[in-house]
Protein backbone atom coordinates (compact mmCIF):
# COMPACT_ATOMS: atom_id res chain seq x y z
CA UNK A 1 0.00 0.00 0.00
CA UNK A 2 1.16 3.58 -1.03
CA UNK A 3 0.07 6.88 -0.44
CA UNK A 4 -1.10 9.32 -3.04
CA UNK A 5 1.50 10.48 -5.06
CA UNK A 6 2.41 14.29 -4.04
CA UNK A 7 3.85 17.03 -6.57
CA UNK A 8 7.48 16.10 -7.05
CA UNK A 9 10.16 17.61 -5.27
CA UNK A 10 14.39 17.60 -5.76
CA UNK A 11 15.63 14.76 -3.59
CA UNK A 12 19.13 16.28 -2.46
CA UNK A 13 21.93 13.59 -2.25
CA UNK A 14 25.46 14.33 -0.93
CA UNK A 15 28.52 11.99 -1.45
CA UNK A 16 31.08 11.83 1.33
CA UNK A 17 34.41 11.37 -0.56
CA UNK A 18 37.48 9.48 1.22
CA UNK A 19 39.86 12.57 0.09
CA UNK A 20 37.96 15.16 1.97
CA UNK A 21 39.00 16.28 5.88
CA UNK A 22 36.40 15.04 8.13
CA UNK A 23 35.41 18.52 8.75
CA UNK A 24 34.68 19.59 5.34
CA UNK A 25 33.12 16.70 4.65
CA UNK A 26 30.65 17.37 7.63
CA UNK A 27 30.54 20.75 6.59
CA UNK A 28 29.91 19.60 2.34
CA UNK A 29 26.62 17.18 3.85
CA UNK A 30 25.02 20.69 5.14
CA UNK A 31 25.78 22.88 3.17
CA UNK A 32 21.80 23.60 2.06
CA UNK A 33 20.76 24.09 4.94
CA UNK A 34 22.40 28.14 4.69
CA UNK A 35 19.73 28.15 1.49
CA UNK A 36 17.01 26.76 3.34
CA UNK A 37 17.36 29.03 5.93
CA UNK A 38 17.69 31.85 4.17
CA UNK A 39 14.69 30.80 1.73
CA UNK A 40 12.00 29.87 5.26
CA UNK A 41 13.22 33.64 7.37
CA UNK A 42 13.16 35.38 3.68
CA UNK A 43 16.43 37.09 4.06
CA UNK A 44 19.02 37.94 1.56
CA UNK A 45 22.01 36.35 2.74
CA UNK A 46 22.25 33.26 5.17
CA UNK A 47 25.80 31.05 6.10
CA UNK A 48 26.37 27.74 7.83
CA UNK A 49 29.79 27.10 9.96
CA UNK A 50 30.45 23.54 10.57
CA UNK A 51 34.55 23.56 12.36
CA UNK A 52 35.21 26.67 10.97
CA UNK A 53 34.16 25.40 7.88
CA UNK A 54 32.00 28.86 6.07
CA UNK A 55 29.32 27.67 3.17
CA UNK A 56 27.14 30.93 2.61
CA UNK A 57 23.79 31.53 0.59
CA UNK A 58 22.91 34.71 -1.21
CA UNK A 59 19.54 35.55 -2.82
CA UNK A 60 19.51 36.81 -6.30
CA UNK A 61 18.82 40.51 -5.87
CA UNK A 62 20.75 42.10 -8.10
CA UNK A 63 24.18 42.14 -5.52
CA UNK A 64 27.18 40.77 -7.45
CA UNK A 65 28.58 37.45 -5.91
CA UNK A 66 31.04 37.92 -3.17
CA UNK A 67 29.75 40.94 -1.37
CA UNK A 68 28.59 38.24 1.16
CA UNK A 69 29.36 40.17 4.27
CA UNK A 70 31.31 39.53 7.50
CA UNK A 71 28.99 38.09 10.39
CA UNK A 72 31.26 36.48 12.94
CA UNK A 73 30.93 39.28 15.46
CA UNK A 74 27.83 38.59 15.48
CA UNK A 75 28.48 34.89 15.52
CA UNK A 76 30.69 34.88 18.85
CA UNK A 77 27.11 36.02 20.57
CA UNK A 78 25.33 33.49 18.92
CA UNK A 79 27.40 30.88 20.43
CA UNK A 80 26.96 31.62 24.14
CA UNK A 81 22.94 31.45 23.46
CA UNK A 82 20.70 28.81 24.37
CA UNK A 83 18.43 29.55 21.16
CA UNK A 84 17.92 32.09 18.06
CA UNK A 85 19.79 35.07 19.56
CA UNK A 86 18.65 38.13 17.05
CA UNK A 87 19.59 41.79 16.57
CA UNK A 88 17.06 43.58 14.54
CA UNK A 89 18.66 46.87 14.43
CA UNK A 90 22.15 46.80 14.73
CA UNK A 91 22.61 50.08 14.31
CA UNK A 92 21.00 50.92 17.95
CA UNK A 93 23.39 48.56 19.33
CA UNK A 94 26.72 49.75 20.43
CA UNK A 95 28.04 46.23 20.52
CA UNK A 96 27.50 45.93 16.42
CA UNK A 97 30.36 48.10 14.17
CA UNK A 98 29.13 46.51 11.08
CA UNK A 99 27.43 46.32 7.39
CA UNK A 100 24.98 44.33 8.82
CA UNK A 101 21.78 45.48 10.23
CA UNK A 102 19.96 42.90 11.01
CA UNK A 103 21.19 39.20 12.21
CA UNK A 104 19.66 35.93 13.29
CA UNK A 105 21.39 32.94 14.63
CA UNK A 106 21.42 29.64 16.00
CA UNK A 107 24.67 27.73 17.56
CA UNK A 108 24.55 23.60 16.46
CA UNK A 109 25.37 21.85 19.41
CA UNK A 110 25.40 17.93 19.88
CA UNK A 111 23.58 16.34 22.26
CA UNK A 112 26.71 16.20 24.87
CA UNK A 113 26.74 20.00 24.37
CA UNK A 114 29.64 20.19 22.39
CA UNK A 115 29.22 23.20 19.77
CA UNK A 116 29.75 22.05 16.21
CA UNK A 117 29.19 25.53 14.54
CA UNK A 118 26.47 27.73 14.09
CA UNK A 119 23.32 28.29 11.51
CA UNK A 120 22.56 32.54 10.61
CA UNK A 121 20.28 34.87 8.42
CA UNK A 122 21.42 38.52 7.83
CA UNK A 123 20.24 41.35 6.20
CA UNK A 124 21.04 45.20 5.41
CA UNK A 125 17.95 46.57 6.32
CA UNK A 126 16.46 46.27 9.96
CA UNK A 127 13.33 43.53 10.54
CA UNK A 128 12.56 40.83 12.74
CA UNK A 129 11.66 37.69 13.00
CA UNK A 130 7.88 36.36 13.00
CA UNK A 131 7.22 33.29 15.04
CA UNK A 132 7.57 30.55 12.43
CA UNK A 133 10.32 32.26 10.77
CA UNK A 134 12.05 31.97 14.72
CA UNK A 135 10.17 28.07 15.02
CA UNK A 136 11.87 27.62 11.26
CA UNK A 137 15.51 28.30 12.23
CA UNK A 138 15.32 26.82 15.57
CA UNK A 139 13.93 23.53 13.82
CA UNK A 140 16.63 23.60 11.45
CA UNK A 141 19.30 24.06 13.50
CA UNK A 142 18.59 21.00 15.38
CA UNK A 143 18.45 19.19 11.98
CA UNK A 144 21.61 20.35 11.00
CA UNK A 145 23.62 19.08 14.31
CA UNK A 146 21.86 15.57 14.28
CA UNK A 147 23.15 15.48 10.50
CA UNK A 148 26.88 16.55 11.51
CA UNK A 149 26.78 14.36 14.18
CA UNK A 150 25.39 11.45 12.51
CA UNK A 151 27.96 12.15 9.80
CA UNK A 152 30.44 12.42 12.32
CA UNK A 153 30.07 8.89 13.62
CA UNK A 154 29.83 7.56 10.11
CA UNK A 155 33.17 9.06 9.02
CA UNK A 156 34.86 7.79 12.75
CA UNK A 157 33.23 4.16 11.81
CA UNK A 158 34.91 4.35 8.69
CA UNK A 159 38.01 5.55 10.07
CA UNK A 160 38.19 2.60 12.31
CA UNK A 161 37.82 0.25 9.58
CA UNK A 162 40.59 1.80 7.63
CA UNK A 163 43.03 1.84 10.68
CA UNK A 164 42.18 -1.54 12.08
CA UNK A 165 44.56 -4.54 10.89
CA UNK A 166 43.51 -7.21 8.43
CA UNK A 167 43.59 -9.54 11.28
CA UNK A 168 41.49 -7.43 13.61
CA UNK A 169 38.61 -9.56 13.33
CA UNK A 170 40.34 -12.92 14.28
CA UNK A 171 41.93 -11.36 17.61
CA UNK A 172 38.29 -10.55 19.48
CA UNK A 173 35.66 -11.22 17.09
CA UNK A 174 32.88 -11.96 19.93
CA UNK A 175 33.66 -8.95 21.85
CA UNK A 176 33.96 -6.85 18.84
CA UNK A 177 30.83 -8.37 17.79
CA UNK A 178 28.96 -7.80 21.56
CA UNK A 179 30.09 -4.26 20.96
CA UNK A 180 28.68 -3.25 18.00
CA UNK A 181 25.43 -5.22 18.62
CA UNK A 182 25.01 -3.57 21.68
CA UNK A 183 25.82 0.16 20.27
CA UNK A 184 23.69 -0.83 17.18
CA UNK A 185 20.27 -2.03 19.75
CA UNK A 186 20.54 1.01 22.53
CA UNK A 187 22.38 3.92 20.39
CA UNK A 188 20.34 6.77 20.23
CA UNK A 189 19.94 6.92 16.40
CA UNK A 190 17.97 4.62 13.87
CA UNK A 191 20.09 2.14 12.22
CA UNK A 192 19.29 -0.46 9.68
CA UNK A 193 21.51 -2.70 8.16
CA UNK A 194 20.38 -3.45 4.87
CA UNK A 195 22.06 -6.42 2.34
CA UNK A 196 22.97 -6.91 -1.29
CA UNK A 197 19.37 -8.32 -1.95
CA UNK A 198 18.24 -4.71 -0.62
CA UNK A 199 16.24 -5.55 2.23
CA UNK A 200 16.60 -5.38 5.59
CA UNK A 201 18.78 -7.29 7.85
CA UNK A 202 18.19 -6.26 11.44
CA UNK A 203 17.02 -2.88 12.62
CA UNK A 204 17.27 -1.25 15.54
CA UNK A 205 14.50 -0.42 18.16
CA UNK A 206 14.31 3.56 17.33
CA UNK A 207 13.98 2.86 13.77
CA UNK A 208 11.42 0.50 13.71
CA UNK A 209 9.41 3.11 16.70
CA UNK A 210 9.63 5.86 14.18
CA UNK A 211 8.06 3.66 11.77
CA UNK A 212 5.32 2.27 14.08
CA UNK A 213 6.56 -1.58 13.46
CA UNK A 214 8.49 -4.26 15.44
CA UNK A 215 11.82 -4.99 14.96
CA UNK A 216 10.86 -8.76 13.59
CA UNK A 217 8.11 -7.36 12.01
CA UNK A 218 10.97 -5.27 9.75
CA UNK A 219 13.68 -8.11 9.44
CA UNK A 220 14.05 -9.32 5.62
CA UNK A 221 11.09 -6.77 3.92
CA UNK A 222 12.57 -5.46 1.20
CA UNK A 223 13.04 -1.43 1.67
CA UNK A 224 11.17 -0.63 -1.93
CA UNK A 225 7.72 -2.21 0.13
CA UNK A 226 8.46 0.65 2.39
CA UNK A 227 9.79 3.61 0.54
CA UNK A 228 7.66 6.30 -0.77
CA UNK A 229 6.58 5.46 -4.11
CA UNK A 230 7.90 8.71 -5.97
CA UNK A 231 11.14 8.30 -3.95
CA UNK A 232 11.68 4.45 -4.76
CA UNK A 233 13.47 5.36 -8.01
CA UNK A 234 16.52 7.48 -6.59
CA UNK A 235 17.13 5.85 -3.59
CA UNK A 236 17.76 2.50 -6.06
CA UNK A 237 20.16 4.51 -7.86
CA UNK A 238 22.18 5.23 -5.08
CA UNK A 239 21.85 1.70 -3.41
CA UNK A 240 23.67 0.56 -6.78
CA UNK A 241 26.18 3.16 -7.10
CA UNK A 242 27.19 2.30 -3.07
CA UNK A 243 27.41 -1.49 -3.77
CA UNK A 244 29.16 -1.21 -7.08
CA UNK A 245 32.01 1.15 -5.22
CA UNK A 246 31.43 4.04 -7.29
CA UNK A 247 30.72 5.73 -4.30
CA UNK A 248 32.34 4.98 -0.53
CA UNK A 249 28.89 6.68 1.27
CA UNK A 250 25.77 8.43 0.28
CA UNK A 251 23.51 11.09 1.95
CA UNK A 252 19.72 11.46 0.72
CA UNK A 253 16.51 12.89 1.46
CA UNK A 254 13.68 10.37 0.96
CA UNK A 255 10.08 9.21 2.43
CA UNK A 256 9.44 6.10 3.93
CA UNK A 257 5.81 4.76 4.68
CA UNK A 258 4.43 4.14 8.20
CA UNK A 259 2.99 1.24 9.02
CA UNK A 260 -0.42 2.94 8.94
CA UNK A 261 0.15 4.34 5.52
CA UNK A 262 0.66 7.82 6.16
CA UNK A 263 4.73 9.09 5.22
CA UNK A 264 7.80 10.38 7.27
CA UNK A 265 10.86 11.99 5.18
CA UNK A 266 14.13 10.89 6.63
CA UNK A 267 17.72 11.58 5.99
CA UNK A 268 19.46 8.66 5.22
CA UNK A 269 23.45 8.35 5.46
CA UNK A 270 24.62 4.67 4.38
CA UNK A 271 27.70 3.01 3.82
CA UNK A 272 29.00 -0.52 3.05
CA UNK A 273 30.83 -3.12 5.53
CA UNK A 274 33.25 -4.98 3.97
CA UNK A 275 33.52 -8.93 5.34
CA UNK A 276 37.28 -10.23 5.87
CA UNK A 277 37.78 -10.35 2.01
CA UNK A 278 36.93 -6.78 2.01
CA UNK A 279 33.94 -7.92 -0.02
CA UNK A 280 30.77 -5.79 0.30
CA UNK A 281 29.02 -7.66 3.11
CA UNK A 282 26.25 -5.32 3.97
CA UNK A 283 24.95 -1.72 4.12
CA UNK A 284 24.84 0.49 7.19
CA UNK A 285 22.41 3.11 7.25
CA UNK A 286 21.71 6.38 10.29
CA UNK A 287 18.75 7.90 9.48
CA UNK A 288 17.17 11.22 11.13
CA UNK A 289 13.99 12.10 11.01
CA UNK A 290 12.93 15.43 8.76
CA UNK A 291 9.29 15.86 8.09
CA UNK A 292 9.19 19.23 10.24
CA UNK A 293 11.47 21.11 7.80
CA UNK A 294 10.04 19.39 4.64
CA UNK A 295 7.12 21.05 6.18
CA UNK A 296 8.41 24.04 6.46
CA UNK A 297 9.57 23.81 3.20
CA UNK A 298 5.81 22.86 1.86
CA UNK A 299 4.49 25.69 3.59
CA UNK A 300 7.51 28.23 1.89
CA UNK A 301 6.43 27.06 -1.72
CA UNK A 302 2.34 27.84 -1.01
CA UNK A 303 3.52 31.17 0.63
CA UNK A 304 5.29 31.80 -2.76
CA UNK A 305 2.64 30.50 -4.98
CA UNK A 306 0.01 32.83 -3.33
CA UNK A 307 2.42 35.96 -3.53
CA UNK A 308 2.95 35.37 -6.99
CA UNK A 309 -1.04 34.96 -7.57
CA UNK A 310 -1.80 38.03 -5.63
CA UNK A 311 1.07 39.79 -8.06
CA UNK A 312 -0.42 38.07 -11.25
CA UNK A 313 -3.90 39.29 -10.11
CA UNK A 314 -2.68 42.97 -8.81
CA UNK A 315 -1.16 43.04 -12.59
CA UNK A 316 -4.45 41.98 -14.02
CA UNK A 317 -6.85 44.71 -12.18
CA UNK A 318 -3.97 47.21 -13.29
CA UNK A 319 -4.20 46.51 -16.64
CA UNK A 320 -7.88 46.74 -16.84
CA UNK A 321 -7.44 49.51 -14.92
CA UNK A 322 -5.74 51.51 -17.13
CA UNK A 323 -7.81 50.30 -20.47
CA UNK A 324 -10.90 51.86 -18.55
CA UNK A 325 -8.84 54.68 -17.81
CA UNK A 326 -7.98 54.86 -21.55
CA UNK A 327 -11.95 54.02 -22.68
CA UNK A 328 -12.88 56.83 -20.40
CA UNK A 329 -10.51 59.61 -21.49
CA UNK A 330 -12.06 58.72 -25.07
CA UNK A 331 -15.19 59.19 -24.42
CA UNK A 332 -14.68 62.13 -22.54
CA UNK A 333 -13.28 63.35 -25.70
CA UNK A 334 -16.23 62.47 -27.51
CA UNK A 335 -18.74 64.57 -24.94
CA UNK A 336 -16.51 66.79 -25.21
CA UNK A 337 -16.69 67.21 -29.10
CA UNK A 338 -20.64 66.71 -29.33
CA UNK A 339 -21.42 69.14 -26.80
CA UNK A 340 -19.51 71.83 -28.83
CA UNK A 341 -20.68 70.76 -32.32
CA UNK A 342 -24.33 71.33 -30.77
CA UNK A 343 -23.48 74.60 -29.39
CA UNK A 344 -22.28 75.67 -32.84
CA UNK A 345 -25.04 74.26 -34.20
CA UNK A 346 -27.50 76.40 -32.16
CA UNK A 347 -25.60 79.90 -32.81
CA UNK A 348 -25.47 79.52 -36.23
CA UNK A 349 -27.27 81.71 -38.51
CA UNK A 350 -28.63 79.02 -40.57
CA UNK A 351 -31.10 77.86 -37.47
CA UNK A 352 -34.25 79.43 -39.29
CA UNK A 353 -33.34 77.77 -42.73
CA UNK A 354 -35.55 74.65 -41.93
CA UNK A 355 -38.37 77.05 -41.43
CA UNK A 356 -38.36 79.36 -44.30
CA UNK A 357 -38.23 76.45 -46.68
CA UNK A 358 -41.10 74.93 -45.18
CA UNK A 359 -42.87 77.94 -45.80
CA UNK A 360 -41.74 78.39 -49.28
CA UNK A 361 -43.24 75.11 -50.53
CA UNK A 362 -46.22 75.53 -49.09
CA UNK A 363 -46.95 79.21 -50.78
CA UNK A 364 -45.85 77.43 -54.29
CA UNK A 365 -48.78 75.29 -53.86
CA UNK A 366 -51.49 78.30 -53.69
CA UNK A 367 -49.66 80.19 -56.86
CA UNK A 368 -50.91 81.48 -58.76
CA UNK A 369 -54.29 81.94 -57.52
CA UNK A 370 -57.23 79.88 -59.30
Amino acid sequence: MTAAPSPTRRLETAEISSDDSPARAIAQNLREFAALAGLLCRTSFAAIVIHDIEFTWQRDSGRPPGTFPKQRQFDEHALSSDGVFEVSDARRDRRFQSAIVFYAGIPLRSPDGRTLGILSVLDFAPRQLDRREREALATLGRQASSQAELTEELLRLRAESEEAPDTAYLEKPAAARDAASEYFRAGPHRHRLCGQSRRFIRVNPAFSEMLGYTCAELENIAIGKLTFEADFGHNAVEIDRLWRGEIDSYSLEKRYLRKVGSPIWVRVTATLVLDETGAPNCSVGFLEAITDRKEAELELERTHKQLLDASRFAGMAEVAANVLHNVGNVLTSVNVSANLVSECVRDAKVAGLGARRLCSRSARKIWPPS
